[in-house]
């Protein structure tokens, strides 16, 4: 039987002011991940595995280092916004937003640390180093 608080989305224990929705996105985006590179179709692929789906989410290597290159050019943090609609310019592609939220988390991960996000606006920690970074830190990750 579900408990009532859970169920009703109550959390007794909680701390702060924020919602229970924001609670549960807080959780999600802390789980762990683990990436890898793979071939897709004769595509590299970084793949994002998470502990609470067995499906990766995927995103071509270039789009991972088309984010790093629109960081290094950028001369202040950017929106998520504003590198979706770079990537859609030089990509001509609807299939950006889910690539460069994957691209975005990767850089950010804990060990790589390429990209700092603060006030919602992402920037590179070292613009002159975060592309040949970028791409020692995907060819350091295991090939599937």
């Amino acid at each position: 039987m579900i408990d009532d608080a859970v169920r009703d989305g109550i959390h007794p224990n909680r701390t702060g002011s924020s919602p229970p929705s924001r609670d549960i996105e807080k959780n999600r985006r802390n789980k762990s991940k683990q990436y890898c590179r793979e071939d897709v179709g004769g595509n590299e692929v970084l793949a994002e595995y998470r502990d609470d789906s067995p499906i990766p989410l995927r995103a071509n290597i270039n789009f991972v280092l088309a984010v790093a290159d629109i960081l290094a050019r950028a001369n202040e943090p950017l929106s998520f916004e504003a590198i979706q609609g770079e990537l859609k310019r030089q990509f001509k592609s609807e299939t950006t937003e889910y690539q460069a939220r994957i691209a975005l988390r990767f850089l950010q991960s804990s060990g790589i640390d390429l990209v700092g996000r603060r006030n919602a606006r992402y920037e590179a920690t070292e613009r002159r180093k975060i592309k040949v970074a970028a791409k020692a830190a995907l060819a350091s990750l295991a090939q599937t």
